[in-house]
């Protein structure tokens, strides 16, 4: 049976019937269908080699659901997430309902950088309005514990400078009954090391290198980071640039690395707080994802950059911090946290310099090394707890007591985090060390398996943990204020051109 073949076909979703429209697109694993008598939503049904997979994943997306940073406030749909599950009357999975929208009118990110946001035919609020969005699209997706991975410009499509996700069933996700990666990958959009072990972790940072890039081409007149002229600069494709480049911009070399002469100079131009960001995206954190920025830090570096608050909220605290679009409008924004986002990443970066200078000693002595190694395990969380406390007392310096955020105490779940964590590792530590007193020196193997997986084991406590305190799409408690910030943005451009959807 043909993907037309199904028109007109009723099919269930929930306890409603629909019937199935005209066939407006088709792909490698399925078709989307128009609903008779319903113009807002959509039918995305599943080729039958999907369905055993996808029946899995779209049943966890829809309880997993993230926070639509523009639909609440504008009625604009900036993540397009499944609905319901459509099913035949038979009970067989088929796929889902999503909102409808009319791709004809919105460009693809890439192109729209290149024909809405040049710099003398846009403003500085519209292309920094833009990024802003993107950017609070995927911090809403990254703080209900989910991740992309296929992060390229065919996926994000843009209107009067709202921004829309498509294609969500292709995301990571990370749901209660269990993990669902995705496959795709856009080389232009990923790091070196791409997606690593294709962990949740693994990907959220890849995410963010793509982040940056899509960020620098909307401030960039859609030029890419590693583009770049001069002798010893990579030609070919964006993979190869990416691989063999430095970022042309921090200092560059004439003649033998530097810039495309089409935007010589305007890099200078970008407020300081956005060039940091790129060079702690492009230049450290090129190699090493821990270091570049998340999505929150780009919320809060392009608000300040394109003036559009003197401050910014970001998070469950009963503080209100209003800002403006440039229409003068008031949007609320998604409740984003970014303590969680980079809390791990944070510790694992005091463990793992504490782990290197325990290694370094291993090869002397492996008994005196356990020795060592167990006094250190004793005081590690010790030490990681200080980081963290510092870097909480820093970030509520100025904000509501912990006492009055979240629905559930997450004021205590802060204050008991690293005790939950701790018990986690001693439980494990203890169990490690029962298998090592081996006098051949085999436990500094043992140990050393411990060390590898120790933090993916402290960030699945801790995600479980926030995942039961936070609400559904991090919405505010009862108590708290609504945290506003931009995320409307009316631009005044001219009629976007036919969708050019076989772009690379």
């Amino acid at each position: 049976m043909g993907f037309r073949d199904l028109e007109g076909e009723v099919v269930s979703a929930g306890a409603n019937s629909l019937t199935l429209g005209k066939l407006l697109d088709e792909g490698a694993e399925g078709g989307v269908y128009r609903i008779k008598g319903n113009s807002d939503s959509v039918v995305k049904i599943f080729k039958e080699d999907c369905r055993t997979s996808k029946g899995k994943k779209i049943p966890a997306m829809i309880s997993e659901r993230p926070k639509d940073p523009t639909h609440d406030d504008k009625g604009i749909r900036s993540i397009i997430w499944p609905e319901e599950i459509v099913e035949r009357a038979s009970g067989e999975f088929l796929g889902y309902t999503m909102p409808y929208l009319e791709i004809d009118q919105y460009c693809n990110a890439r192109r729209y950088a290149r024909e809405e946001l040049s710099w003398n035919s846009s403003s500085h609020e519209e292309r920094y309005g833009v990024a802003l969005n993107l950017a609070y699209a995927i911090a809403s997706i990254h703080f209900q514990g989910h991740a992309i991975g296929d992060l390229n410009h065919q996926n994000i499509l843009i209107r009067d400078g709202y921004v829309s996700l498509i294609d969500c069933d292709s995301f990571h996700i990370d749901g209660n009954s269990g993990t669902y990666p995705g496959e795709k990958v856009f080389g232009r959009y990923s790091p070196p090391g791409g997606r690593g072990r294709n962990t949740l972790k693994d990907v959220r940072q890849a995410d963010l290198f793509g982040l940056g890039i899509h960020i620098f081409q909307f401030l960039m007149e859609g030029f890419h980071p590693y583009q770049a002229q001069g002798s010893d600069a990579a030609g070919g494709n964006f993979i190869e640039a990416i691989k063999e480049n430095d970022f042309p911009y921090k200092d560059p070399k004439p003649g033998r690395l530097e810039p495309h002469s089409a935007v010589d100079g305007k890099y200078d131009q970008l407020p300081d707080g956005v060039k940091e960001k790129f060079e702690e995206c492009f230049v450290v954190g090129k190699a090493r994802g821990r270091y570049r920025p998340t999505a929150s830090d780009w919320v809060k570096a392009l608000n300040e950059a394109g003036g559009f608050s003197d401050q910014i909220s970001i998070g469950t605290s009963s503080g209100n911090s209003s800002t403006k679009s440039p229409t003068g409008s008031s949007p609320k924004s998604p409740s984003i946290n970014p303590q969680n986002e980079d809390r791990l990443e944070t510790l694992e970066d005091k463990w793992g310099d504490r782990r290197k200078d325990s290694q370094s000693s291993e090869k002397g002595n492996t008994q005196s090394t356990r020795s060592t190694s167990q006094s250190q395990e004793d005081d590690r969380l010790e030490q990681l707890e200080e980081q963290w406390d510092d870097r909480q007392n820093t970030s509520q310096s100025g904000t509501s007591t912990r006492s009055s955020t979240g629905t559930n105490g997450g004021g205590s779940d802060e204050e008991d985090r690293l005790e939950n964590l701790e018990d986690k590792w001693s439980n494990r530590r203890g169990n490690s060390q029962s298998s090592t007193q081996n006098p051949n020196g085999s436990g500094s193997t043992s140990n050393q398996a411990g060390d590898g997986d120790r933090l993916d084991q402290l960030e699945d406590k801790w995600d479980k943990r926030r995942d039961e305190d936070s609400p559904p799409g991090g919405t505010q408690s009862a108590s708290s204020e609504n945290t506003e910030s931009p995320s409307d943005w009316v631009n005044d451009i001219r009629e976007n051109n036919d969708e050019d959807k076989n772009e690379n």
